[in-house]
C-alpha cells in the first residue's frame, strides 16, 4: 500500500532532503521485509520529534493527497502525518486551522475534532469505510 515508503519519505524531510533532490533516498527499495522493519522504533520517533517535518506538513495541501491517490490510501497518508505529528498539534495547532477545512470541503462533511481541539487520524476514521469525496 505504500505507507512504509510514505514513512520513509517523511523521514528524508525531516533530514532537509527534497523528493527531486539527488540525495532522496525514499524511493530506493529494500529487498528483505526484515530489513524494512528492522529500525521502525526509531525512525518513527525520530519523525514524530520533528519540527522540520511538522512545519513542512503546515505548509501542504491535504488535497493533493486526496486527489492524487485513491482512496482509502489517501486517508492512510493523511492519517500517518497526523499521526506522526500529534505531539506538535497538541501544542500548536496549525495542521488543524489549515487542513481542517480542506478536508471538510474534500469528504462533503465536517470532520469532527475527537479531542474537541485538534485534528488527529482518529477524526478520519469516519471516513474510511465509504468514504465519498465531494468530486464523485
Amino acid at each position: 500500500c505504500g505507507a512504509i515508503d510514505f514513512r520513509k519519505g517523511l523521514y528524508e524531510l525531516h533530514l532537509g532532503r527534497h523528493p527531486l533532490g539527488q540525495e532522496w533516498r525514499a524511493h530506493e527499495r529494500v529487498r528483505h521485509s526484515a530489513e524494512r522493519f528492522s529500525d521502525f522504533a526509531n525512525l518513527a520517533a525520530t519523525i514524530e520529534g520533528s519540527v522540520n517535518v511538522y512545519e513542512i506538513l503546515c505548509g501542504a495541501n491535504p488535497a493533493n493527497i486526496v486527489n492524487s491517490c485513491s482512496m482509502p490510501s489517501a486517508l492512510g497518508y493523511i492519517s500517518l502525518a497526523l499521526l506522526f505529528t500529534q505531539r506538535l498539534e497538541e501544542e500548536r495547532g496549525e495542521l488543524t486551522r489549515k487542513w481542517k477545512p480542506v478536508l471538510d470541503n474534500e469528504f462533503a462533511m465536517p470532520v469532527s475534532l475527537s479531542n474537541g481541539k485538534t485534528l488527529t487520524w482518529r477524526d478520519l476514521r469516519p471516513f474510511a469505510s465509504g468514504a465519498r469525496l465531494a468530486n464523485d
